[in-house]
C-alpha cells in the first residue's frame, strides 16, 4: 500500500484523539489536576479536551464526505476504518448523555 496524501487527514484526526485521551488520562502527572476537583477539571475540559476531540469529530467527518477519485477507492475505505473510532467514540457520548439526561 503506497501512502499518499489522502491519509494525511485520518492519521491526523485519529492521532489527536489519542493524543487528548492520553494526555486526559494522565492529567493529575502532566497538570497535577486531582480527579474530583471541580474548577480544574472544568477548565480542563472545556479549554482542552472539547476542543481537541471536537476538532478531530470535524476531521472524521470531512474524511467521510469526500468525494475519492475512481482510484483511489481502497483509500477511501482505509481512511473511513481510520477514523472509525472517533465516530464510535461520538456516537456512544451521544447516546450515553441521552440516557443521563432522562434520569
Amino acid at each position: 500500500m503506497k501512502f499518499n496524501k489522502y491519509y494525511i487527514l485520518p492519521i491526523f484526526a485519529t492521532g489527536l484523539l489519542l493524543i487528548t485521551l492520553m494526555i486526559n488520562e494522565c492529567r493529575f502527572e502532566l497538570f497535577g489536576i486531582r480527579p474530583g476537583y471541580a474548577p480544574h477539571n472544568f477548565g480542563f475540559n472545556i479549554f482542552f479536551f472539547f476542543p481537541s476531540t471536537l476538532i478531530s469529530l470535524i476531521c472524521a467527518l470531512t474524511v467521510l464526505v469526500r468525494k475519492p477519485n475512481i482510484e483511489i477507492k481502497k483509500a477511501k475505505f482505509y481512511s473511513v476504518l481510520l477514523v472509525l473510532p472517533i465516530l464510535i467514540l461520538w456516537i456512544w457520548q451521544v447516546i450515553r448523555m441521552s440516557i443521563v439526561m432522562n434520569y
